[in-house]
């Protein structure tokens, strides 16, 4: 009978352990996730002062004043309906270096539009 007792009061107290831990566990988890959620709302107020000092920065003459530095520009028209072109040639692994990414012999980089919409501009 007294052992049958000790079993019962020892699986007691180790359940009610169990459960301590468990329950410190959740609110640690709690603890961790608002931590997390307070450290990204610093990081938005920091975005936003960010911003805010750039949109202070730049003003609409400014905006003018680099433009106007660039020199005459013109509008990018693209032709409506113009499909992309993907260039994926074939790699020579043997000629590739550390300093150049592979590429095959003698290719050129070809646009992303359709050349027709490259030339567009170009006849006026």
């Amino acid at each position: 009978m007294f052992a049958k007792l000790a079993a019962l009061i020892l699986m007691l107290g180790l359940t009610a352990s169990g459960m301590l831990v468990i329950r410190q566990q959740r609110l640690q988890a709690v603890s961790e996730m608002t931590s997390s959620t307070e450290r990204a709302a610093n990081f938005d107020r920091a975005l936003w002062r960010v911003r805010v000092k750039i949109s202070r920065a730049i003003t609409p003459a400014k905006v003018r004043q680099m433009a106007a530095a660039l020199g005459p520009m013109k509008p990018i028209e693209a032709e409506w309906g113009a499909r992309p072109v993907w260039c994926e040639p074939d790699l020579d692994l043997a000629s590739a270096s550390a300093a150049t990414p592979p590429r095959a012999k003698g290719a050129k980089m070809t646009p992303h539009v359709d050349q027709r919409v490259a030339r567009a501009g170009d006849d006026e």
